[in-house]
């Protein structure tokens, strides 16, 4: 029978196998981080344009508020508020004479059911695509006038209809509804 007996004062340890081990994962755990350092250079390198452009945008917002507040100011003078008005008006009219009434009416045309007219028709004009619309409808009957609201729920061209009010004809025995809508015209070709 044979003991192994170190009788040295200083036993004699392979660290060779012990620095094979973690020099390795040394290693790799710093090539790995030269890797991420790497790749954040090269994304921070590659987004300064992004930066240079959203900067410059920045500073054309502010100076185009600066430029506005100045203009508000200029046209809340006293002086200037007859002018501001009156754009204001001609921009309206403007507005209101580029409305397409022959659109609107073949549209319709094309929805209103037998035995209910149109009374009142009145555009108010919203954003460049829409226009609200205040209809007054009369009809021999409830359902038929109801049935102008089902049909505009279903057309392309009038968005969200609403009855705001209802009123009974007595002498006819009718009924009288107030239609709010949105109505989008159609584009004409060649436009985006």
């Amino acid at each position: 029978m044979r003991f192994d007996i170190n009788l040295a004062s200083r036993p004699y340890q392979d660290v060779r196998v012990f620095l094979l081990r973690w020099g390795t994962a040394t290693g790799a755990l710093a090539l790995f981080t030269l890797v991420l350092v790497g790749v954040a250079f090269s994304s921070w390198w590659s987004s300064r344009d992004v930066r240079e452009k959203a900067e410059l945008a920045t500073r054309e917002m502010q100076q185009l508020d600066r430029d506005k507040a100045t203009a508000e100011a200029l046209l809340s003078r006293p002086q200037n508020r007859e002018i501001l008005e009156r754009s204001r008006f001609v921009n309206s009219l403007i507005t209101r004479k580029s409305f397409a009434w022959t659109q609107l009416f073949m549209d319709l045309e094309k929805i209103v059911p037998p035995r209910v007219r149109v009374v009142s028709l009145q555009p108010e004009p919203g954003s460049q695509e829409q226009v609200a619309l205040r209809l007054l409808v009369e009809g021999d009957s409830r359902e038929r006038a109801l049935d102008l609201v089902r049909r505009m729920e279903e057309s392309e061209r009038f968005r969200q209809p609403r009855v705001k009010s209802e009123r009974r004809k007595e002498e006819s025995g009718g009924v009288q509804l107030e239609i709010l809508a949105d109505y989008a015209p159609a584009r004409p070709r060649g436009t985006p």
